[in-house]
């Protein structure tokens, strides 16, 4: 049954942005092997994290093809609204960082194309905020010719923000992310220690296709990277439903997902007492959930996910599936001395006190690292499957 699920999105996916890889003359290390959302109540429970609804006064309308939702007179800001598509519309986003979302967005797409116009974000979560946004059966399409800005399409970086999305039935595909920072994302970052996020993709499942993020290019942070889909920087993001990620790629770390706890203990590495664990969760609503992970690539560090910085804490909660993905960079520079690690999940550097937890059953095949580059470090491959990795003593890995 999952197995019949999982092609049956696939189906309805665009195709494939990355070009194919070929293993001759290099060294590859594998491993072995709905609707709209109803509440009953004034609460939302996602997994470990309560959400207060905020009073439902909402603005509904139908909206004509070509519309832009990016408009103030369309969806302003602190606002509600229930919109229904009567045909393909674009998204113009703000160029000057976004604004901050009402306290309910519902887009019923049937079917239709949301179409990105413009380089830059689409809202903010304000501090204290407590938000839902719902984009369900709708066809989310990027252009090569823009991209999301710093901190991608989504952004949470204000105190106690919380955003529950549902994207039951809808599909994100080739968005580019612009600069990063630390670990962003291209769709979602969480930047903030008590920001929460929640993403819903229902029995129709949600899924992320062929995203690309980006390096950074601001001075001294060379090293930084944007990946594919959602970058955990500070704070907590949590999946629930079916979620796949099929084919996205990050510019350095983590192909989908990127987890990366910016904040350090008072004592830097003197201590233990970490200031606030950057969490990522998958959860299960239902015995067919799952998360998919298929052909995402980085180019260092976790071709799916790569779980960067600090403490941190990653739980799957679901049943989980690894194949495909790989680190491989075909410009062959590399990072400093560093060898290419981990085709599906990468834990290191300096991650100390950092947690990856399965309790449901996970599935990795044909995961694999590719090394291929002119310095003898640089060139090497670890892990197909998993690897973990510091740079400093007595870091704790579970």
């Amino acid at each position: 049954m999952i197995a019949e699920n999982i092609q049956g999105m696939k189906q309805r996916t665009l195709g494939s942005r990355h070009e194919d890889v070929g293993e001759s003359q290099v060294s590859v290390r594998r491993n072995g092997l709905k609707g709209k959302p109803f509440f009953l109540a004034a609460s939302l429970i996602f997994g470990s994290s309560v959400a207060t609804m905020a009073p439902a006064v909402l603005h509904s309308a139908t909206l004509a093809p070509g519309t832009d939702l990016g408009s103030d007179s369309v969806i302003a800001r602190d606002s509600s609204y229930d919109y229904t598509l009567l045909g393909n519309v674009v998204w113009r986003p703000s160029p000057t960082g976004g604004k901050n979302i009402g306290p309910q967005v519902i887009i019923n797409a049937n079917g239709h194309q949301i179409v990105q116009t413009g380089n830059g974000r689409w809202f903010n979560v304000g501090s204290g905020d407590v938000s839902h946004f719902s984009l369900l059966r709708g066809i989310v399409v990027g252009n090569s010719s823009y991209n999301t800005g710093e901190r991608g399409l989504i952004n949470l970086s204000s105190a106690n923000s919380v955003l529950n999305v549902y994207l039951e039935g809808t599909t994100f595909s080739n968005f580019s992310g612009g600069s990063a920072d630390y670990n962003t994302s291209t769709i979602f970052t969480v930047y903030h220690d008590t920001a929460i996020l929640n993403i819903h993709g229902g029995d129709a499942g949600v899924i992320f296709q062929n995203n690309e993020g980006a390096g950074s290019t601001k001075s001294g942070e060379s090293y930084d990277s944007g990946a594919g889909v959602l970058g955990v920087v500070r704070g907590t993001a949590t999946f629930s439903g079916k979620v796949s990620f099929l084919g996205n790629s990050g510019a350095r770390y983590g192909g989908a997902i990127a987890v990366n706890n910016a904040r350090r203990t008072t004592t830097d590495y003197g201590s233990t007492a970490w200031l606030n664990r950057s969490i990522l969760r998958f959860d299960s609503t239902s015995s067919s959930d799952f998360a998919f992970f298929d052909g995402n690539r980085a180019t260092v560090f976790g071709g799916a996910i790569d779980i960067w910085g600090h403490a941190s804490e990653t739980i799957f909660n679901t049943t989980t599936f690894f194949q495909n993905n790989y680190v491989y960079d075909p410009t062959r520079s590399g990072i400093d001395d560093r060898a290419k690690r981990a085709g599906a999940i990468n834990i290191g550097n300096e991650a100390g006190l950092s947690d990856l937890f399965f309790t449901a059953p996970a599935t990795f095949i044909n995961n694999r690292v590719i090394g291929h580059d002119s310095n003898a470090t640089r060139g090497d491959a670890f892990g197909g499957a998993i690897t973990a990795y510091s740079t400093k003593r007595n870091d704790t890995y579970n």
